[in-house]
This record gives C-alpha cells, sequence and structure tokens, in this order.
C-alpha cells in the first residue's frame, strides 16, 4: 500500500512538474509573437528620446516602461520597446511595443512597429497575444 501511494504521489509530482514547464514554454513562444502595425504618423525628429516622447504621447493613456537600445556601433539605428499598463478599454490589458528606428539624414523616423497584448479578462493563462480580446 505504501508503495502505491508513494508512485501515485511521485506521479502527480511529475505532472504538476511538467506542466509548469509546458505553461512556461508557451508563455515565453507567446511573448515573441507580434504584429505588424502602422506606426503612428510623427515627423522625424533630431533624437531617439524625442522620438520615444512623440510615440508615448501618441497613446491615449500611458502608464508603463521604456527600454531602448542601439542596434549598431553608428547608433543610426534603435530598438524600442514600450509596455503600456494603462489602456482604455476594458478587454485589453497590457500593450507592449516593438519598435525600430533609423537614423537618416533628415533624422530619427520609425520603420517597423509591431505590438501584442494581453487580455484583461483572462483569468488564468493570460498569455500575450496578437489574436482580440473578448
Amino acid at each position: 500500500m505504501k508503495r502505491i501511494l508513494k508512485i501515485i504521489f511521485i506521479s502527480i509530482g511529475a505532472l504538476i512538474f511538467l506542466s509548469i514547464i509546458a505553461y512556461n514554454i508557451y508563455a515565453y513562444k507567446a511573448s515573441l509573437e507580434y504584429e505588424d502595425f502602422i506606426p503612428p504618423k510623427l515627423p522625424y525628429v533630431a533624437s531617439p528620446k524625442e522620438l520615444i516622447i512623440s510615440v508615448i504621447r501618441d497613446e491615449e493613456y500611458f502608464t508603463g516602461s521604456v527600454n531602448f537600445k542601439y542596434l549598431n556601433l553608428d547608433k543610426n539605428k534603435a530598438e524600442i520597446k514600450m509596455r503600456n499598463n494603462s489602456i482604455a478599454d476594458d478587454s485589453i490589458g497590457d500593450t507592449e511595443y516593438y519598435i525600430i528606428a533609423e537614423k537618416n539624414e533628415k533624422g530619427w523616423k520609425i520603420v517597423e512597429y509591431k505590438a501584442h497584448s494581453k487580455c484583461a479578462r483572462a483569468l488564468f493563462f493570460n498569455f500575450w497575444t496578437t489574436k482580440a480580446c473578448p
């Protein structure tokens, strides 16, 4: 009897462990998927800082974070990840934007603009998604 209980206990533990691993793998995979969006119509700006400020101003509400890094040594291309935790829609939760900006003779301009979001009404499986929230 003890042996059967031990096997059952180990089996349940292994099942829970594998479920947690599968959940984390799916969450990571979902975090890498973005949908292409039309970038906001912004004029050329003199610096990446001005570009970030312009993108934030384009949001209806903004409470979140911005991560910035140059993508090459001559600092003519940059990656901006912006996460907005305050969306004016009760079905959409956090939204994360992936922006690539390049500098040319006119200034800095957005060349790639993608996003994904989390559904605010999701209870347990609140992954990043590119699909419409219910």
